[in-house]
């Protein structure tokens, strides 16, 4: 392989793994924070609405810490930990949660680098979010574990790709508003079709014709 080939090898891998990072956390905020714990606490108000709050908490620390891609990290590192005993959390451990992705998320849409990315990214995690929907919300322990395992692992790649750049530059005001006004109506839609008397999971053509699109 001639030096040109394997420098542009090298280039391909952070935007790889930041696609793998992107896919594993939507498809993780569809299937386990939103849908499944949501689903697993029967959309118990009294405990779900820690979510939201650590969310918050976390979306307005990335903005205001310097070094983001330490603190992501560890992030992620936690929320691996996590998935090991999902369903199983009460109030604090769903404000940690939240506020782990509260973390995570803003950072990632930040980093996106062309529209290609999120094509990839949300496509793949929409058709994978779809067939994983299938299965029972308690029974989605290897599914957490997993996704959040390859958004750790990939990671390590975007985090090589920068570690002797500049920081990154502080997230607009405006940007964040506009990232939690998404949360919240993406939450909300997922939330009603999850609880409605129309079940567009509940037939496989459906599955195969939601993937498709």
């Amino acid at each position: 392989m001639n030096h040109t080939a394997y420098k542009q090898l090298n280039l391909d891998i952070p935007y790889i793994a930041f696609v793998a990072v992107f896919f594993a956390e939507i498809t993780y905020y569809l299937l386990i924070l939103q849908t499944g714990i949501i689903e697993y606490l029967n959309a118990d108000l009294s405990l779900i609405w820690m979510i939201p709050v650590g969310g918050i908490i976390g979306i307005f620390t990335i903005y205001k810490i310097q070094n983001k891609y330490t603190y992501v990290f560890i992030a992620l590192i936690c929320q691996t930990i996590l998935m090991f005993f999902y369903p199983n959390y009460n109030s604090f451990f769903l404000l940690i949660l939240g506020f782990l992705s509260g973390i995570v998320a803003p950072f990632i849409i930040y980093q996106i680098k062309d529209l290609y990315q999120v094509i990839f990214a949300l496509g793949l995690s929409y058709v994978v979010g779809t067939f994983g929907i299938l299965t029972i919300s308690e029974n989605r322990t290897h599914i957490a574990i997993i996704l959040s395992l390859i958004a750790l692992v990939s990671f390590i790649f975007i985090s090589k790709e920068h570690h002797h750049k500049n920081k990154i530059k502080q997230l607009p005001i405006k940007t964040i508003l506009h990232m939690f006004l998404w949360l919240v109506l993406d939450a909300t839609l997922f939330t009603l079709l999850l609880h409605s008397n129309i079940s567009i999971w509940g037939d496989i053509k459906f599955v195969y014709i939601i993937s498709l699109f």
